[in-house]
């Protein structure tokens, strides 16, 4: 018999905190089976996508926004001089918000991209620790070509 609220943590699990499917089965003690069964049957591919692509989305309007608060301060301040201490501290809060925000919706997204570059990748491969050792020297690999570049 089929939990749904135990069923539906395993989808926010996968869809929303971008968790595979092998630590979702440890977390909550359900073969991988049945989770990928879940997985088909309810598309959580397509709902992890859509939560991502809302999740970019709001980031990006949020950051608009933060932008526009930060020119009318400053416009504001150019014109008369002074700033506003309420929206001032409105907009520091929401920069430390945003940053928070892109901090987030980067990690989801390298958790869904490193988890993309395994799912070919038989199970019981991804357990070998050869496997594991050679895809932490790749990540690292990339980590130390991005800071060479200038990209985080």
């Amino acid at each position: 018999m089929i939990n749904p609220v135990v069923k539906e943590h395993a989808s926010r699990l996968y869809v929303k905190d971008g968790w595979t499917i092998e630590r979702i089965a440890e977390h909550l003690k359900i073969s991988n089976h049945t989770l990928r069964i879940w997985k088909e049957k309810s598309g959580w591919d397509v709902l992890r996508k859509e939560f991502l692509d809302t999740s970019q989305n709001f980031t990006a309007e949020i950051t608009a926004f933060a932008m526009q608060l930060a020119l009318d301060v400053k416009t504001a301040y150019t014109v008369d001089k002074k700033i506003d201490v309420k929206t001032a501290n409105i907009l520091f809060d929401l920069l430390a918000r945003v940053k928070d925000i892109i901090v987030l919706d980067t990690e989801r997204a390298k958790a869904a991209k490193e988890k993309e570059q395994t799912d070919d990748v038989p199970e019981e491969v991804r357990k070998m620790p050869e496997f594991r050792k050679a895809m932490a020297t790749v990540a690292k690999l990339i980590e130390n070509y991005n800071k060479k570049v200038g990209k985080k």
